[in-house]
């Protein structure tokens, strides 16, 4: 039977050979439809620990998982995996490393990014809503749900570029304050050719902190509406909220 032990003195001076990685799931240049997914890795070669770094993040620590479950923002995203092995402290001197494309939001709708936030009490952090595949939008009544007991507002800033993208003016009237569990964000459009925007793009920047130790979400109430250049309600097709989960 070929054991472990016999594999580890295949390597040069009886050090075993650098393992190597393999990413399984996703494949490389997919595109998936669901922003909570579970990626998945192999190793060979002595691989006992595993790490991954996702995007701009940190790398995870070392642990013997082969999978890992993230939930995800829409748009591009590249992974990476590496593995070791123990004995001599050998890390795979090429990493396997994928892009792949979230679209699990089909609009016209309303989405939180990032989707999932981790941050630590006190610690100032901001996200942004974002309109998703909507045409002629011209206003806008954005009303966000929290637990203020948790969450503490701090400012609301417009983002122009998706906004203004036709030559128009902004025009935005923010409400917030620590004893209200809700912020009330009304915009239009003046101006521009042709009236109002289409697509997907940013409306505007929460900056906020997290007040206690414990996981929450940031939502939007039922009463958020988005109107076309005929003052036409936009039907949408969801309003995706994002949760806030306190650091280890």
């Amino acid at each position: 039977m070929f054991s472990n032990q016999a594999c580890r003195k295949n390597g040069k001076n009886g050090i075993p050979p650098a393992p190597d990685t393999q990413i399984v799931y996703p494949l490389d240049s997919d595109t998936l439809n669901n922003a909570l997914i579970t990626c998945q890795w192999t190793g060979y070669d002595n691989a006992e620990e595993f790490r991954f770094k996702l995007d701009s993040n940190t790398w995870s620590a070392w642990k013997s998982d082969t999978s890992a479950t993230v939930f995800l923002d829409e748009g591009m995203h590249t992974l990476i995996v590496t593995s070791r092995e123990t004995e001599f402290n050998r890390e795979d001197l090429t990493p396997d490393s994928i892009a792949f494309y979230i679209d699990a939001i089909s609009g016209p709708a309303l989405w939180i990014k990032k989707r999932e936030i981790e941050t630590t009490v006190s610690q100032p952090v901001s996200f942004t809503v974002l309109a998703e595949d909507v045409r002629d939008l011209m206003l806008g009544y954005i009303e966000l749900t929290y637990d203020n007991a948790k969450i503490k507002i701090d400012s609301i800033s417009p983002e122009e570029d998706f906004l203004t993208m036709n030559g128009g003016e902004i025009q935005m009237i923010t409400e917030h304050a620590d004893s209200l569990p809700y912020a009330k964000v009304t915009f239009g459009i003046i101006g521009g050719v042709p009236k109002g925007v289409s697509g997907t793009g940013s409306l505007f920047t929460v900056n906020f902190l997290l007040k206690s130790p414990d996981s929450t979400i940031i939502g939007f109430s039922a009463s958020t509406n988005l109107r076309d250049t005929v003052n036409t309600t936009i039907s949408l097709t969801g309003m995706w909220s994002c949760i806030i989960i306190p650091s280890e």
